[in-house]
């Protein structure tokens, strides 16, 4: 079942956008550059969501996602990077899979989709915060960065707040989980799945 296409436009550059959005869950393997498996540990309606999934990297312009752990069957998404003269346009698509015949396609359409649609809208409007507020204090993208964690302390979906790692001012911006979350070793979300 298709999920809703979704896009939001975000006064940041794309290499920092594609930073803020592959930093997110607990990286368990780097089998390259470009294929990463990670781990995503989600509280979503009172209930605890793992997933696993692969992440296929095409640095800046896309990520794509594909479940390997989770509650549904099949899980595929893809975000896209995309310049503009303001910034960024990150784009949005995916489809899942419950399987069980008519009855799941039915749960699937009137449970999980509208709920999964949500939660994407969510993580965009979030991962926009972030990366405006990184591009506005970054010394590369934009202002100087003041002191602190890149988001007024509040964290992210995750439950993480980020640091920008030093770096030389041609070096783009990377982000880092602060090491309170490196030392806990998981990232949570109070509202989402995957991003």
């Amino acid at each position: 079942m298709k999920l809703r296409a979704q896009s939001i436009a975000i006064a940041a550059p794309r290499e920092l956008c594609f930073e803020v959005v592959a930093a997110a869950g607990k990286r368990l393997e780097k089998r390259s550059e470009e294929e990463w498996v990670v781990e995503f540990v989600t509280e979503v309606g009172g209930r605890t969501v793992r997933t696993v999934e692969l992440l296929t990297l095409d640095r800046p312009r896309s990520i794509r996602y594909e479940w390997l752990e989770g509650p549904l069957r099949k899980v595929d998404e893809a975000m896209g990077f995309m310049p503009t003269d303001e910034g960024t346009l990150v784009t949005y698509g995916g489809s899942f899979s419950i399987g069980m015949g008519p009855v799941g396609w039915v749960i699937g359409l009137l449970r999980v989709k509208p709920l999964f649609d949500r939660l994407v809208e969510e993580h965009l409007e979030q991962a926009k915060e972030i990366a405006e507020k990184r591009a506005a204090r970054s010394k590369v993208h934009g202002k100087q960065p003041s002191s602190g964690d890149g988001t007024d302390g509040k964290g992210d979906r995750f439950g993480i707040s980020y640091r920008a790692e030093a770096r030389a001012p041609s070096t783009p911006a990377r982000v880092a989980p602060s090491r309170s979350d490196a030392r806990r070793g998981t990232q949570r979300s109070s509202s989402g799945w995957s991003f």
